[in-house]
Parts: structure tokens; sequence; C-alpha cells
């Protein structure tokens, strides 16, 4: 099977990081893309044979500080905030580590 792909964004809102999902997954997995495809006369075998991604465009501004596009055993595993949260926690210290340590 091919790789299915999800992009999500950093927005900062005050003090906080919070995710916004930049792609939507179309799998079996929810009903109205389930529906769809048996309403097309398909025969979903298994939740796993069916994947799309849909991107949606936003403009970007300087609230939002980076994105992550990660194949989908990434997000199989982590939900979108913890991604981001790892990704704000490797920055931080890689910028603490150039600035402050050399």
């Amino acid at each position: 099977m091919w790789g299915v792909s999800r992009v999500v964004i950093a927005e900062r809102r005050g003090n906080e990081i919070v995710e916004v999902d930049i792609s939507s997954d179309h799998t079996p997995f929810r009903v109205d893309e389930f529906a769809r495809v048996k309403s097309c006369g398909a025969r979903v075998m298994s939740l796993y044979q069916i994947e799309v991604t849909l991107i949606q465009w936003i403009a970007v501004s300087l609230t939002h500080g980076f994105f992550v596009i990660a194949n989908d055993g990434v997000f199989e595993f982590l939900c979108n905030k913890s991604v981001l949260d790892m990704v704000t926690y490797l920055l931080y210290y890689i910028f603490y580590i150039f600035f402050y340590e050399y």
C-alpha cells in the first residue's frame, strides 16, 4: 500500500501552541468515507484498503511557528498534539544549545 501523509501546523494562541489540521485522512474508519465508497458500488474488504488525503489551504501568518508533514505510521501511534509537542521541545532545545551553549 502507498503511504498516506498528514499535515499539521503549529499555531500560537496566547501562551499555547495548538495544532491545526491541514489535511484530512480519507479512510474507511470515517463513517462518511465508508458510506461514500459503498454508495459508489465498491466493496470494502478491510479498513486499510482505501486511503486518500485531502489538503485544505490556509493563509500562513506569524502565529504559525512550523508545520509537520509525516506519514501515517507516525500518526497511527501519536496524536497531532503529541507530535507538535515533541517538535516544539526539540526546536527549543536546539535553539538553547545553539545560542547559549556555544
